[in-house]
């Protein structure tokens, strides 16, 4: 019995679960809130939500009287209705009802706390536990799972979109669990209804899902069986989301087929939507590269290591078919937002219409880190990068706007060294700084775990200790260096930074 309990306790200390008991305390403890920066793509979905509790209304105009103006809304008939898809709001409703039974009182700061629980925190981790699976499937080595999951889990979208209210990671996560359910084993009508049903909540979340779905429901027909009771069973699963989805937009814009975005209130957006198919024409170079490498959004500029990923879609999957799929869930979102009217995508960290593909970058990362000897030589430095540049921003302030071309440089660095960071729930036993430089000393010692484990010969090793240090520094000082603004706009910038930081709490001492 002694003995089966240290085999127990030995199997729930490897390093790449360790690497994810590290991103599950993170994830549950950061909180990123702002007051008086009126985070509009959330409230926007929890004034919704909180609405259809507390008032049984879809309008959410007595939630913009009591908590505030936002950006992020559609007005018709004398109303203000949330813009987004309402697939969040009916995620939320339900918890945040049995919350009014114990705690009648609206609180903002706690329903955004529950929302973000429930939709990126919760999914988020499951998300991890089951692409930790699929590594071991496909024969990733524990070190390469290890480095992976604590990279993508803390120097991706996994981090950022995993502690905001966003609809991004919640669809990728829903993107990922359809993926798992008709491949994973055969395609029966019973996991065929869930898939549907997963399917169609998706959709519910961001309407632009549909295309992201469409490989999905190609291969799912193709390995249903029995093939009509199974597409059936798909269509009744996915029915109820798509029938509220109906409903909701009749309710509030009079049509099953009008949307928020028919009615948008800022007449900026109003007019991008107008534009094109609901704001979506064709492929653009400028928004490609931008989404994919400039300083502003670019997401290989804010998670190097996600590099890897791609490199190992080659490898990935045991026939054609998978591979091919794979692909398709990676280019498809690339291809939509280089097609968007306004790419940008509002004050975020790297690009956010690209979070679905994180999930089918990991598994692949990790097959190619197992068969490149130089890969591993770089990847605890692209590694380091990613969590310096990404986690950084993300614990200092993950609204940053599209008007600055280098926000890295230009706000997430100058707030880091005087010491802004955001709320985290151990603040009554850590500062978040101390919260900060306890998970950058452990990620560090992961990294050098992974290079031990990586490199039997000490010059290989050495030389990977050598990039580990050298490259990080070459690249924050080449980055530094670009597309930078006056110090004087720089500075008033700053002023605006620093005013959320007093409002939210006290300034650092």
């Amino acid at each position: 019995m002694n003995e089966r309990f240290k085999i127990a306790i030995k199997s729930l200390l490897q390093p790449d679960l360790l690497a994810l008991y590290l991103v599950f305390i993170v994830l549950l403890n950061v909180f990123p809130y702002f007051p008086k920066q009126q985070s509009a793509n959330e409230l926007s979905r929890l004034y919704l939500a909180m609405s259809m509790v507390d008032h049984l209304d879809v309008s959410i105009s007595k939630a913009v009287d009591q908590y505030g103006f936002i950006g992020d809304l559609s007005y018709t008939n004398g109303q203000y209705y949330s813009d987004k898809p309402p697939g969040t709001a009916f995620v939320v409703a339900p918890v945040l009802h049995l919350k009014r039974l114990v705690d009648s009182d609206a609180d903002l700061k706690g329903d955004l706390r529950l929302a973000r629980l429930l939709t990126a925190v919760i999914p988020t981790l499951f998300l991890l536990v089951l692409i930790r699976r699929e590594m071991i499937k496909f024969g990733v080595s524990t070190t390469s799972r290890t480095i992976v999951i604590a990279t993508f889990g803390l120097g991706s979208h996994i981090f950022t979109y995993g502690v905001l209210f966003y609809g991004h990671q919640l669809i990728a996560v829903l993107l990922y669990l359809v993926w798992f359910t008709i491949t994973d084993k055969d395609l029966s009508p019973r996991r065929a209804f869930v898939a549907g049903f997963l399917g169609g909540l998706c959709f519910s979340v961001e309407f632009q899902t549909a295309i992201y779905l469409l490989p999905l429901v190609v291969v799912a027909i193709k390995r249903a069986n029995p093939k009509a009771r199974t597409i059936l069973a798909a269509f009744l699963g996915a029915l109820p989301l798509l029938l509220a989805i109906g409903v909701y937009h009749d309710i509030a814009f009079g049509s099953p087929f009008k949307t928020g975005y028919n009615y948008v209130d800022n007449p900026y957006f109003a007019e991008i939507h107008s534009m094109g198919f609901m704001g979506v024409s064709y492929p653009k170079y400028y928004n490609f590269m931008g989404s994919l490498f400039w300083p502003s959004k670019g997401i290989f500029f804010w998670s190097p290591f996600l590099i890897f990923g791609v490199l190992g879609l080659r490898y990935y999957g045991l026939t054609k078919q998978e591979r091919r799929l794979r692909i398709a869930m990676v280019a498809l979102p690339i291809l939509f937002v280089s097609s968007m009217v306004y790419y940008y995508g509002g004050a975020t960290v790297s690009q956010r219409h690209l979070t679905p593909i994180i999930p089918f970058l990991m598994t692949p990362a990790g097959m190619f880190l197992d068969r490149s000897s130089k890969g591993r030589l770089f990847a605890p430095a692209l590694a380091a990068i990613s969590v310096g540049y990404t986690g950084l921003a993300t614990m200092t302030f993950p609204h940053l706007p599209d008007t600055i071309v280098n926000p890295y440089h230009e706000v997430v660095v100058p707030l880091a060294k005087q010491g802004y960071l955001v709320e985290t729930n151990l603040e009554a036993v850590f500062s978040s700084s101390a919260f900060l430089i306890a998970v950058a000393v452990i990620f560090l010692l992961l990294l050098v775990h992974t290079i031990n484990s990586w490199t039997v010969r000490p010059r290989r090793a050495a030389l990977a200790a050598v990039i580990l240090v050298v490259l990080p520094l070459l690249f924050f000082d080449v980055t530094s260096r670009v597309f930078r603004r006056p110090a004087e706009d720089q500075a008033k910038s700053m002023e605006y930074f620093e005013d959320q930081f007093w409002n939210a709490k006290s300034p650092p001492e």
